[in-house]
């Protein structure tokens, strides 16, 4: 038994020496700190009991753990002011440039495009094109659905950002391509929960200000599938495949109309 302790003793502090050469982002490294101290415990038993029956070196380890928790908590808050000033500026500003080069178009090739982008205006579109119902300039046809404000939230925003830990469909297609949903990942994976649920709210408030974003389905951003009687084609006529759009019910019959012209290629 001595042997067997002494060979995993050796191990362990091997393993524990190998700690500091893994290159984890610094954020992570903060957020798994508050989860494993944030509590202010020390996890040894050893220093608990050198600090037992002392009442002046128990004082004195409640005012360092005090210390370091508020220091843990600066540095959070400040990691979480540069998540709101940096990260997040960045995502939205890829937002609307990658739904646009994800756009779908019909299957046969001699069909026009259901989009009126061209490729180099998919990727420098930006998210003012979400500030307006007047479709004419970027869909030759379109269906849409004026939603209520919980599948506002459930159905369309909680996919295109998920909170932590959210599950998805297997074979998801089109968001796992997407860079601002890559982004998104990584940056919910590095949050505990409470900051993750702080800045997915955050987000929320911005992405309530878009007056549509492509209807969303379980397994891919974009849908095209001929839709029932809840949708509307435009221009009116036949129901057909064509891209599904979510319009917010907050800006119906306050700012605009939904507008759409028969455009040309």
């Amino acid at each position: 038994m001595e042997d067997v302790e002494v060979e995993f003793s050796d191990s362990r502090i091997s393993n524990r020496s190998k700690y500091p050469k893994v290159g984890y982002p610094s954020r992570k490294r903060k957020t798994t700190y508050r989860i494993c101290d944030g509590d202010g415990s020390s996890g040894s038993s050893e220093e608990d009991s050198q600090v037992e029956g002392d009442d002046e070196e128990l004082e004195l380890e409640i005012v360092q753990r005090n210390t370091h928790r508020a220091a843990t908590d600066t540095r959070s808050r400040k990691t979480t002011d540069s998540i709101l000033s940096s990260e997040l500026p960045a995502i939205q500003h890829q937002f609307a440039s990658d739904i646009f080069q994800l756009a779908p178009s019909p299957k046969l090739a001699s069909n026009s495009h259901w989009v009126l982008l061209n490729p180099a205006q998919r990727l420098r579109t930006k998210v003012e094109i979400f500030h307006s119902l007047d479709l004419s300039g970027i869909f030759r046809q379109v269906q849409y659905r004026v939603i209520n404000d919980a599948d506002w939230d459930n159905l369309v925003f909680q996919r295109y950002f998920p909170a932590k830990g959210a599950s998805t469909a297997k074979a998801l297609q089109q968001f796992p391509s997407a860079s601002y949903y890559r982004q998104w990942q990584a940056l919910m994976d590095g949050l505990d929960e409470d900051r993750a649920e702080i800045i997915q709210n955050r987000l929320r408030q911005w992405f309530n200000n878009l007056y549509w974003v492509p209807h969303p389905g379980s397994d891919r951003m974009w849908t095209t599938k001929k839709g029932g009687k809840e949708w509307t084609m435009l221009p009116p006529g036949e129901p057909g495949n064509c891209p599904r759009i979510a319009v917010n019910p907050r800006f119906i019959g306050k700012d605009a109309d939904i507008v759409l012209a028969t455009g040309t290629s």
